[in-house]
């Protein structure tokens, strides 16, 4: 799937909402949030893409956060329930990434957040966050039986092999088959 280069837009906006003090109260919140969780590079950068993670607070802050009180409160609210979506998205999304471990050389894994906001299952998280405050486990459910049944299917396909491996090699050798 194409990177979206376009966050939470609606194309259907009609004058009538551009016009209404209710719309224009929360582009303005949206605005302020915006300003305070920016880095300075952002306001002058044309690519979205480059601070996704700063138009996502903005929306969760829209919707979450009580457009009444003071920018820092809100901002520090938006920065309390974006570490709370993260560790959620760690939790039931696989979006690992692998890394070396300098001294040890050790290969690691850890949760790559760039990659679920580039994910199919970004904007989806974010209106269920926004809705429900947490998101859904959608890892499959494997049961311990079926765990346990498929590793012996594993197994006796293994030693099929490996018997018709023997077999073949002792029949190409010319000796009888063991």
């Amino acid at each position: 799937m194409s990177r979206k280069k376009r966050i939470f837009l609606q194309h259907n906006v009609r004058l009538e909402d551009l016009t209404s003090n209710a719309f224009l109260d929360v582009f303005a919140e949206g605005y302020d949030l915006f300003k305070v969780l920016a880095p300075r590079r952002a306001i002058d950068q044309q690519n979205a893409n480059r601070y996704r993670d700063v138009l996502a607070k903005v929306f969760i802050g829209v919707r979450k956060a009580d457009g009444h009180a003071p920018i820092e409160i809100r901002a520090s609210l938006v920065e309390v329930l974006w570490e709370q979506l993260l560790t959620q998205v760690a939790q039931y999304r696989a979006y690992a990434q692998m890394s070396h471990e300098a001294g040890t050389g050790k290969r690691r894994s850890y949760f790559s957040a760039d990659r679920w906001m580039n994910s199919a299952d970004f904007e989806r998280d974010m209106h269920e966050f926004v809705s429900n405050g947490k998101i859904k486990d959608r890892r499959p459910l494997i049961n311990e039986e079926l765990q346990i049944e498929f590793r012996e299917l594993l197994e006796e396909a293994k030693d099929k092999r490996d018997e018709e491996t023997t077999v073949a090699v002792g029949s190409s050798e010319g000796s009888p088959p063991a």
